[in-house]
């Protein structure tokens, strides 16, 4: 049913599909939930796509408003959203809310990226995502990429980089520079010499 519900929400939003059902599959595996993290102070992300009200509360209104959806009164969006029962009660009872707040998000942050995985799981999940789970979100995306008929992308291969050449230094490269440097001095004598005799 939620499968169904992401494909339909993404599709009505114009939204890249690979990306949303990549991204709800790795954060939820499609589950209206709310999150759970270890630390105590840590923000609960909320709904399909863990999403969290402090950072995206602008993108909710925008969706309730479009979906004809009163927001509680009494959600603070600047608060930890634990605090924010009602808000958390509205989005975890309205499946179809959720879906269109978790797809709004993926696909601002997705254009936001630049349409680059790598970016958009960073800015997504944060720059602190270990390197198992960077991984495991990586297989969930190239399936779903593959089920869309989409490409896997293959990562560049650099060219081998040659090391820098240093030119040797030659024995007579120094009596080289002070002959350069005794020309210089000479031409500077010679045309001071002939300013004088034109001024005479």
């Amino acid at each position: 049913m939620s499968r169904e519900l992401a494909m339909q929400v993404g599709r009505a939003r114009g939204a890249y599909l690979p990306i949303v059902m990549a991204t709800i599959e790795a954060e939820t595996n499609f589950r209206n939930v709310l999150g759970e993290y270890a630390a105590a102070t840590a923000r609960f992300g909320i709904g399909f796509g863990q999403v969290h009200l402090r950072w995206h509360f602008a993108t909710l209104q925008q969706v309730a408003r479009e979906l004809n959806v009163a927001l509680p009164s009494e959600v603070n969006p600047l608060g930890d959203d634990r605090a924010n029962e009602p808000f958390r009660r509205l989005l975890l009872g309205n499946a179809l809310l959720s879906m269109h707040f978790a797809v709004a998000v993926i696909q601002r942050t997705w254009l936001g990226s630049g349409a680059n995985w790598d970016r958009f799981t960073e800015f997504y999940v944060g720059r602190g995502i270990s390197a198992r789970d960077r991984e495991r979100r990586r297989v969930i995306w190239h399936r779903w990429l593959a089920y869309f008929g989409v490409p896997t992308p293959v990562p560049p291969v650099a060219p081998p980089v040659a090391p820098p050449v240093v030119p040797p230094v030659a024995a007579d490269e120094p009596l080289i520079a002070l002959g350069f440097f005794v020309l210089v001095i000479v031409l500077v004598a010679l045309a001071i010499k002939g300013v004088r005799r034109l001024a005479t």
